[in-house]
């Protein structure tokens, strides 16, 4: 059995806690080591710490850390051709997994806003600009450039503002609430402090329940058909939400099951109702309509709430029994989805996301115990469903739009992929050092690719704006051991050149990233880092690893698969 499986537990397993101290006791060497090792790892301390105030930096030069609050009446716009494009994108895309509007009350809203811009209530403009944001994260380069991006970041810190005044009337509002829902969303699709959407996710959910989304409108019988269905889609994407925010930040979820009594929506495509809708179509669940991929993610939220609470919960303690019945719930509701899916408009981006947004809560439940796979063959169908998850991630069968998505996502995406990259890096040690000769060639190269992949999926995100350099510096360390070694010195120098030459290619990302206003000397000193401070500006994009560099507080429920790491990788590189 296990318990409390915090997300940060799997984050110690590689020890980032040591990172702290590798950089700060620059005196610390290993007898043994010679003077070419002693001189990279100095020079891998030095440009790890470069590339530190070098993030810091791009990150303070972001809009999400002005201080001033944009005006809603003064926020620029896209052209209309542009803003048409990009919330074709959205509506086509986005809107099969986290049902948020009405499509044709949405569009009909979206021509009277273009209609007369200035005149349009904060709340429509809030919502045509939070769309099309979203939607920008879909569009090609040469329409969604810098200042695309640019003017996204604005629009969503300008809706953070709004909604964190005092409390009025056009806030607390069906309006007002997908407005709320559309920022969440945006800000993990375009990482504007999507590592901190569960100390978001609190008021929005308070908010909801204190409208009474958390009662079925059956209970309210003035209700109209089409807002009784609204809020039934509204309430199902909160609870997507919360499930997908609690597993990231390793915390409990906010509600039960026993807390509400909302119906799942109706099976209806959203032409087939309107505000005149006296009678609710009935459709079999059989019948794949618009709702499909949001139904299924409903019907497994049960089991997939269990599951986190019983991770991050404390005192929760899970048999290897419980942890097979909730993986084959996850696991049927994957393959409903993808049939499901696979007959909509959104194919095969509605597919890739319902497989993200159910597939990922796998690799926790299973990891700890298949990393115990080698000695205990009872475990092997845990190290095997990890294994396919990490496939289904590095797929060749990714549609162009999900994989971008895969390469500048924050929030649930960045969750999913850091799971990823830490069960291939656990594959691989156990493959190459447990399983010896044991191992099959065609395993062994598949591990390879897998890994390579990854790396390249690292740089990606670094390009498109990740500041975090420790996973990308962890893949090419072990990408460096993989290969053989006559002894422990020839090893440590190979660690030493890939690291340092992993760092100076992130170190150069970085730079290409940063605005020119904002560049500085980098041998400025960053004290807080070093000495354990953490800066207390819990802005929009403040880093969540930034988090995580205390884990005392860790249980040590993952220890033995720590044991399973390289003692040479530990002992030269004692933060991966």
């Amino acid at each position: 059995m296990f318990g409390r499986s915090h997300w940060t537990s799997s984050i110690c397993e590689f020890k980032w806690d040591t990172l702290r101290l590798f950089l700060t006791e620059t005196d610390v060497v290993e007898e043994d080591d010679n003077e070419e090792v002693k001189a990279l790892k100095s020079e891998m301390r030095t440009m790890l710490h470069k590339c530190k105030v070098l993030a810091k930096s791009t990150k303070v030069a972001r809009p999400s850390r002005c201080f001033s609050c944009p005006e809603l009446t003064n926020l620029a716009r896209l052209p209309r051709a542009t803003s048409d494009l990009m919330t074709h994108l959205y509506l086509s895309k986005f809107e099969s997994s986290f049902r948020i509007l009405h499509k044709p009350s949405f569009l009909v809203d979206y021509e009277q806003y273009w209609a007369n811009p200035s005149a349009a209530s904060a709340d429509l403009r809030l919502k045509v600009q939070l769309v099309i944001a979203i939607g920008s994260s879909l569009s090609p380069k040469r329409i969604a450039g810098a200042e695309t991006r640019s003017m996204a970041s604005h629009w969503i810190y300008a809706a953070q503002n709004w909604l964190a005044g005092p409390l009025e009337k056009d806030r607390f509002t069906i309006s007002g609430l997908q407005v709320h829902c559309l920022l969440i969303l945006a800000r993990q699709i375009l990482s504007i402090g999507g590592d901190l959407i569960w100390v978001s996710m609190g008021t929005l959910l308070r908010t909801a329940m204190q409208m009474g989304l958390h009662r079925d409108p059956k209970a309210f019988p003035k209700m109209s058909i089409l807002q009784a269905e609204i809020r039934r889609r509204l309430w199902a994407t909160i609870l997507e939400y919360t499930v997908q925010s609690s597993l990231d930040s390793g915390m409990p979820p906010m509600i039960t099951f026993e807390d509400f009594d909302t119906a799942a929506p109706a099976n209806v495509d959203d032409e087939e109702i309107n505000e005149h809708t006296k009678v609710l179509p009935h459709h079999p669940r059989s019948q794949v309509t618009a709702m499909a991929a949001q139904l299924v993610l409903l019907d497994s939220c049960r089991p997939r709430m269990k599951a986190v609470r019983c991770m991050n919960g404390l005192g929760s303690e899970m048999l290897y029994d419980e942890v097979l019945a909730l993986s084959a719930d996850i696991s049927q509701a994957c393959e409903v989805s993808r049939a499901d899916t696979s007959q909509l408009r959104s194919a095969p981006f509605g597919q890739n996301m319902n497989d993200l947004l159910l597939r990922r809560f796998l690799l926790p439940l299973h990891r700890i115990f298949a990393n115990r796979a080698s000695t205990h063959p009872l475990f092997c169908f845990s190290k095997k469903t990890c294994l396919d998850c990490v496939t289904v991630f590095l797929s060749s069968e990714l549609d162009d739009n999900f994989a971008h998505i895969l390469r500048s996502g924050g929030g649930f995406i960045k969750g999913g992929i850091l799971y990823m990259f830490l069960a291939l890096g656990i594959e691989i040690v156990q493959e190459f050092q447990v399983n010896g000769i044991r191992s099959t060639q065609l395993h062994r190269k598949w591990l390879i690719d897998a890994l390579n992949d990854a790396i390249e999926l690292a740089v990606d995100r670094l390009r498109l704006g990740e500041t975090n350099v420790k996973m990308h510096l962890m893949l090419n360390m072990i990408q460096a051991q993989i290969q053989p070694s006559n002894s422990p010195t020839e090893l440590n120098l190979r660690l030493g050149r890939k690291g340092l030459e992993a760092l100076q290619t992130s170190y150069s990302i970085l730079q290409e990233n940063t605005a020119p206003s904002t560049a500085f000397s980098v041998n400025e000193t960053d004290m807080t880092f070093f000495e354990g401070g953490q800066d207390n500006s819990m802005g929009l994009d403040y880093q969540f690893d930034d988090l995580l560099l205390n884990t005392d507080v860790m249980d040590g429920m993952f220890d033995n698969w720590a044991s399973q790491i390289w003692p040479e990788v530990q002992e030269f590189c004692p933060f991966v």
